[in-house]
């Protein structure tokens, strides 16, 4: 089966890029990113063969949703587009499995009718963009009173980060508004294979530090938190492959728990968890999720969770502090850094371009070790320049 990466320069973790490289996958890329991988030896397709690759009806993996622009220009493949769509609009996966959340409040709100729209009472609402990334424009309600105030906040931040994102990533202008899940939040990154069925690769838990923390901060596993949740994740994924034919297709998914039930958040489709996310299975367990995928296997849980493992394993992304001034201050990462009882990988992010400066790799036999880093005080780490 031909196989092809495509890749934007938001971000790629050096294990991707790594993991690329020892492969040979045929790689698409333009500008910045595409100069980048010449330095490391990476040959690029041109346009054309590009064009030719998908033709070919290739098996795709992107870093970035930016690449959504590469399939809807280069791709003729009806269906695959059908399907991303199908996943890139929160409001259509829902309405799909409606019939299984009789209890759930869902709707579509567009821009224009931000000042007419009637909060229903008695009900606990967020928003959030139809196409969105990254917890920007999602807010919190649940009256009338509250959405007048925040109504402004989403559209200015909306519009703060489409400067940043392509449209296809990012888009104010239609809305998703639902009931809001109090419950356990769960990550998943997975695929559907060559025979559509569901492999999960990685399972994470997403704390925050209270209800009005949407940030992308923490996230951990662990051999036993895996063991616990596998069989309600793969049960949900079961019930989308028995709605639609998804065949060689990763995808990250986000859910809460609530009395047992699966609600789902989002599903994001042709990628794994963004910014280095995705890494964290192989981290805690050797699982490199990119080389499964390609290779349409199955990692070994049964193995993992026979080695009793009881440490715990996290993602951490520094996040940038408030109203940083890249042009007049640094961040002490080096004093950051002494703040971890034990790393596992260090990647720094340009924290002029995004909300965060790095990601972690961390471990630790105590999960407060992990969990703390939600009431840090980023804005500790500010230095101005001399």
């Amino acid at each position: 089966m031909e196989k092809l990466v495509l890749l934007h320069e938001s971000f790629i973790s050096p294990l991707f890029l790594d993991t690329i490289k020892k492969n040979n996958w045929p790689v698409f890329a333009e500008g910045k990113m595409k100069q980048e991988l010449e330095k490391k030896e990476i040959s690029v397709l041109t346009e054309n063969e590009l064009k030719e690759k998908f033709s070919l009806n290739p098996i795709i993996y992107f870093n970035a949703e930016d690449c959504l622009a590469f399939i809807k220009k280069f791709s003729k493949d009806e269906k695959l587009k059908e399907n991303i769509a199908f996943f890139k609009d929160k409001y259509a996966l829902k309405k799909e499995i409606k019939k299984e959340y009789p209890e759930f409040f869902i709707a579509e709100l567009r821009k224009k009718d931000f000042d007419s729209f009637v909060v229903p009472k008695g009900r606990e609402l967020i928003i959030k963009p139809l196409v969105g990334f990254h917890s920007v424009g999602i807010k919190r309600f649940s009256s009338q009173e509250e959405w007048n105030k925040i109504k402004k906040e989403i559209l200015l931040e909306c519009e703060k980060y489409s400067k940043v994102f392509d449209e296809n990533v990012l888009s104010d202008k239609v809305f998703l508004v639902e009931d809001y899940i109090k419950g356990d939040e769960l990550v998943c990154d997975a695929f559907f294979n060559s025979e559509g069925k569901p492999v999960i690769l990685g399972l994470y838990y997403h704390p925050f530090s209270d209800e009005n923390d949407f940030r992308d901060l923490v996230y951990y596993c662990s051999s036993d938190f895996v063991k616990e949740n596998y069989s309600k994740i793969k049960g949900f994924l079961d019930l989308i492959a028995s709605k639609r034919f998804f065949k060689n297709f990763p995808i990250h998914m986000e859910v809460r728990i609530k009395n047992g039930k699966v609600y789902p958040i989002e599903v994001n489709p042709l990628r794994f968890g963004g910014f280095g996310l995705a890494d964290l299975p192989f981290h805690a367990f050797g699982i490199n999720s990119f080389e499964l995928f390609f290779e349409d296997k199955k990692p070994d849980w049964n193995k993992i969770f026979s080695k009793k493992d009881k440490n715990f394993y996290a993602f951490i992304v520094g996040q940038t502090p408030s109203n940083f001034n890249p042009e007049k201050e640094t961040i002490k990462t080096d004093e950051y850094k002494k703040t971890f009882k034990k790393i596992l990988n260090y990647v720094p992010i340009d924290a002029s371009k995004y909300k965060f400066f790095s990601t972690t790799y961390a471990e630790s036999n105590k999960l407060e070790d992990l969990t703390n880093y939600l009431n840090y005080d980023f804005n500790q780490l500010r230095k101005t320049n001399k």
